[in-house]
Order: C-alpha cells, then sequence, then structure tokens
C-alpha cells in the first residue's frame, strides 16, 4: 500500500482509498454492488407468485400444447 499517494495497488489494479473518514467524494463501488444485488435478490423474492399459481400455468400450458399438437395431426 502507497500511503502517501492514497492508493492502493493489488495485481496493477489501482483503487483509490479515502482521505479520511469523512469523505463524502470516495464510493466504495464494491459495497455498492453487493447492496445493488441484495436489494434486487429481494425486491424479486417479494414479486415472485405462489407455488401453486406457477403450477396452474404451467398445467394450462401443458393442456395448450398437447391442443396444439392433436390439431396439427388432424
Amino acid at each position: 500500500m502507497d500511503e502517501a499517494e492514497g492508493t492502493m495497488s493489488i495485481l496493477h489494479f489501482e483503487h483509490p482509498l479515502p482521505e479520511s473518514d469523512e469523505d463524502e467524494d470516495y464510493i466504495d463501488t464494491g459495497a455498492a454492488i453487493l447492496n445493488f444485488y441484495c436489494t434486487l435478490v429481494d425486491l424479486l423474492g417479494r414479486c415472485a407468485p405462489d407455488a401453486s399459481v406457477i403450477a396452474q400455468v404451467i398445467s394450462c400450458r401443458l393442456l395448450v400444447i398437447r391442443n396444439m399438437s392433436v390439431n396439427k395431426m388432424i
């Protein structure tokens, strides 16, 4: 770590470090990405239909597919 320049070099990747604890311009991208995906998973979990609805949709879809196949044969 090169504290004089305020950067950290890992595998030739330089990531700027905050100048102080109250640095408003510093964004922790790792935490931001993690927060985004946690929120996305939470939202998708809240919007997901019940298992019974999924089962009804699958059975209706199978009925339609089966009827289309019979109609094509005739």
